[in-house]
Parts: C-alpha cells; sequence; structure tokens
C-alpha cells in the first residue's frame, strides 16, 4: 500500500514538473527580467517554478574553470608532450 502512495506521490510531482516546464515555455518574458543576472532572475521566479528554479540555481552554482584546474591541465599538456 505504501508503494502505491508513493508512486502516486512520484506521478504528481512528473505532472507538476510538466506543468511548471510548460507555464515557463508559454511565459513571455520581459527584456528587463530577461537581461537581469540569472541566479537573480530564479530567486524571482522561484514561487512560480519552485522546481525548476531548484535546478537552476543548483547548475548556475557550479563554477567556473577555476585558475587551478586550469593550471594542472596546462601542466599535464605539457608532461603529454
Amino acid at each position: 500500500m505504501a508503494d502505491m502512495m508513493d508512486t502516486d506521490d512520484e506521478a504528481d510531482n512528473d505532472n507538476d514538473n510538466h506543468d511548471q516546464y510548460k507555464q515557463y515555455i508559454d511565459t513571455k518574458f520581459s527584456k528587463t527580467e530577461l537581461s537581469q543576472n540569472l541566479l537573480d532572475f530564479w530567486k524571482q521566479k522561484s514561487s512560480v517554478f519552485p522546481n525548476l528554479a531548484k535546478v537552476a540555481q543548483f547548475l548556475l552554482a557550479i563554477p567556473a574553470a577555476t585558475a587551478a584546474s586550469e593550471r594542472e591541465f596546462s601542466i599535464l599538456k605539457k608532461l603529454s608532450q
């Protein structure tokens, strides 16, 4: 019985995700909204698109390549020559 409830919850969550995605795609955002910092945009839209905002904030929080990692790749390149 508990398994059925879990399946129902997952289906509801999938529907919510789909509905949020469809609403996001169908929304016409202003130029001001689209020109702002992406993290700020998703923070502002988190009440309308909570699941999409979580994913966006997670992905946007991944740092770009750092000098340390670039330095490591440079060293590896030199070693491989």
